[in-house]
């Protein structure tokens, strides 16, 4: 029965596509229900969408939003900081009993959450594009020395890396099919990305591009490079992690402390969220501990 319906199924294909030939109409291929687009995506502001596509603010933060590897609109990213902001002011003014500099602070704290996500997700999408360059100046270099053009590496890259690599390089080849030019198209991946390494690998193949020259050569010789770079980048991370180590001890210290001495005593901290003074002084600390861990961050920081 199964082989019977395969066959009826396949001779009911056939037969439409001859009638379509015989019809003058065009035939395309069949798309199956789970290749088929069934979920639409709302704007949930599209009068905010429209007013920030034309700003130099809406592009800036869609192009933040693209360094994170996210699909958000920059409409959706502010609706998430008001509400953010909303639900923060809400619970600080609910667990302060009405306290409305508590209710400031944390609103302020809820809608910096989508940035700090943000900012995050940046950092992670960075780490992972920066270890990825090795493996795909290889692979390039090695297209290169067996023939192929720039643009055909770049597609073997694609096909051959994992994101969020083969997602910048697949935006890449999907310009220059658009009609851009490969030198927009590379400007503008440099633009996307922010990555150091990756300005110098554009660079130097933009330059070899327009000079000639031996670019699977460069391509090697940055390759060495940008490994010795992340050894000591690794090196250095090992020397430094006891002072990262205590920076972490030193933030986490009073949340501990104030835990202990609640289930101690409980009720003896309250006068810290309910009293002016007490949420002055809260402030003052949070203020004291920011300040500290940027210190610490400067210290700890070392640019390669």
């Amino acid at each position: 029965m199964t082989l019977l319906s395969a066959a009826i199924s396949a001779f009911e294909v056939r037969a439409r596509r001859l009638a379509q030939l015989k019809e003058g109409r065009p035939v395309q291929a069949d798309v199956t229900p789970s290749l088929k687009k069934t979920k639409v995506q709302i704007d949930p502001a599209p009068m905010l969408t429209g007013v920030l596509q034309n700003s130099a603010m809406g592009k800036q933060l869609q192009l933040a939003i693209l360094r994170a590897g996210l699909v958000w609109r920059p409409s959706e990213f502010i609706t998430i900081s008001v509400f953010a902001l909303l639900a923060g002011y809400m619970i600080g003014w609910g667990a302060g009993h009405r306290s409305m500099p508590l209710a400031i602070v944390t609103a302020l704290v809820g809608a910096a959450l989508p940035y700090v996500y943000v900012k995050v997700k940046q950092g992670q999408r960075q780490a992972r594009m920066t270890a990825q360059i090795p493996d795909m100046l290889d692979i390039l270099s090695a297209s290169l020395r067996a023939g192929h053009s720039f643009l055909s590496g770049v597609q073997v890259v694609v096909s051959q890396m994992p994101p969020p690599l083969s997602d910048e390089f697949e935006r890449v080849v999907q310009e220059v099919r658009f009609g851009a030019s490969l030198h927009n198209a590379l400007a503008e991946l440099v633009l996307r990305t922010e990555n150091y390494d990756m300005e110098l690998i554009i660079s130097a193949v933009q330059t070899q591009l327009s000079v000639g020259g031996n670019l699977a050569e460069i391509l090697d010789k940055i390759g060495s490079m940008i490994r010795d770079r992340v050894r000591l980048a690794g090196e250095i991370g090992a020397a430094t992690a006891e002072g990262r180590f205590s920076a972490m001890i030193l933030v986490g210290m009073p949340f501990l402390l104030a835990f202990l001495v609640n289930s101690i005593s409980p009720g003896y901290l309250l006068p810290l969220v309910t009293e002016t003074y007490g949420q002055m002084m809260l402030g003052a600390a949070a203020v004291l501990m920011v300040v500290g861990m940027l210190i610490i961050r400067s210290m700890l920081d070392v640019d390669l």
